[in-house]
């Protein structure tokens, strides 16, 4: 009999201590908020294998979260390689069209537009079958891929982007897409370890200063400020 009264106890305690803590995370509108890091979503049925996972962004259009990274295949489907989304509305993964097996390259950032098209940055010389210069936009409203391409780039093949030193980080700023990384290959400084891409006049531009090394984060703040994060000690020339 005390045994079966310290079990009743114990689970009017349970049920209390469950009822407060909901209470506690209600909002005005009875429900429960979202907005603070008690409460964390488990339900990704799959996981990652083979490698790691570096950046994801929900998108805005397709209400998918897309997951980039270094990894073999999600929920052992190998088609989803380097690169898959995440139904926030079904909870299934879903491959990228475009991405297959054979995408051999990191991907390795991503960053969307107010439009909602996803871009990414990585390792990549070509994406989907079209040339990407370690960046690649995506249409998620059309599975669509395209190149960010200045034909009057002074170098062909890095009209579509740096050919070396991998793109790390990435972040779009009204029309204009920065991109930071490695060393990138060119024969301009101003160009070496960080650029832009014009979306209005579909131009590769420098910043206008130098930065002595890696670029391995971008964020952006609500005044259109980009701050940027790295292995550099230096900022200008």
């Amino acid at each position: 009999m005390k045994n079966y009264n310290l079990l009743l106890v114990l689970f009017v305690f349970i049920l209390l201590f469950s009822a407060s803590c909901d209470k506690d995370n209600l909002n005005n509108n009875g429900n429960i908020d979202l907005t603070n890091d008690r409460h964390w979503f488990f339900g990704f049925s799959g996981a990652i294998t083979g490698g790691e996972g570096y950046d994801l962004m929900k998108s805005s259009t397709d209400n998918n979260m897309y997951v980039c990274g270094a990894f073999l295949h999600v929920a052992e489907n190998r088609d989803m390689k380097n690169l898959a989304r995440f139904g926030m509305d079904n909870f299934v993964w879903e491959v990228v069209p475009g991405i297959d097996y054979y995408h051999n390259n990191f991907i390795r950032c991503v960053a969307e537009d107010n439009d909602g098209n996803l871009y990414f940055g990585g390792d990549f010389s070509t994406i989907a079958g079209i040339p990407a210069g370690k960046v690649a936009r995506y249409n998620p409203s059309t599975d669509d891929w395209s190149s960010l391409r200045d034909i009057d780039f002074y170098s062909e093949p890095e009209q579509y982007g740096p050919n070396s030193g991998g793109v790390y980080a990435i972040e779009v700023i009204g029309n204009f897409v920065y991109i930071g990384g490695g060393i990138f290959n060119s024969d301009s400084t101003e160009l070496r370890y960080l650029r832009r891409f014009n979306l209005s006049t579909n131009k590769w531009e420098s910043i206008e200063t130098y930065i002595d090394g890696r670029k391995k984060a971008m964020a952006k703040d609500n005044s259109g400020n980009l701050y940027i994060g790295g292995e550099f000690e230096k900022i200008g020339f």
